[in-house]
């Protein structure tokens, strides 16, 4: 029962993190959580990759309010709990070049090369990397590493997800 207690604890603290962090009015926000929700049902099993859905939560909001301190501290976390680290690593970078190009500024470059450097820290040093890849390629062992085949409707929701935020990026305003 403590399992079950600490799995819905987690998938619903990912769910309040997500909704928290969603901008506009309620029903706008579930546009946001109901898909969350949707894709968490195939891959919510309690295991700790679970731990890794709530740190791209907290990351998108650090990184959304430039808390790169606390991005270094999350990713340390992160990476001694969870091989994902490697996608909280390249978001986190990708969101360091695209303010460094939009204020044609250096500083977040030294923030990304500490982004890089910190998950380091680690008991598998270097390999934190390339954990990554030797997990995926046991992805028939590993369920939540599984990919949704193309005729899924969840291939579907998340390929609509991804239209819907590149237009947001190629419809927000530039401010460089």
């Amino acid at each position: 029962p403590g399992l079950a207690i600490m799995q819905g604890a987690l998938i619903g603290l990912t769910l309040a993190l997500v909704a928290y962090s969603a901008r506009g009015p309620a029903p706008l926000r579930a546009l946001v959580v109901i898909p969350v929700l949707l894709l968490a049902f195939d891959h919510s099993e309690i295991r700790p990759h679970l731990l890794g859905w709530i740190y791209v939560a907290i990351l998108g909001m650090l990184l959304e309010r430039k808390r790169f301190g606390w991005v270094l501290a999350l990713l340390l976390l992160w990476a001694n709990t969870h091989a994902s680290v490697l996608l909280g690593v390249g978001l986190a970078g990708l969101t360091c070049l695209e303010t460094a190009f939009r204020t044609r500024s250096a500083a977040p470059l030294k923030w990304a090369a500490a982004i890089a450097t910190v998950p380091l820290l680690n008991p598998y040093g270097i390999h934190v990397y390339t954990l990554f890849f030797q997990i995926s390629g046991s992805a028939d062992f590993v369920g939540e590493w599984q990919p949704y085949g193309t005729e899924t409707w969840q291939f579907g929701l998340i390929l609509a997800l991804v239209a819907a935020a590149g237009v947001g990026i190629l419809s927000a305003p530039f401010n460089g």
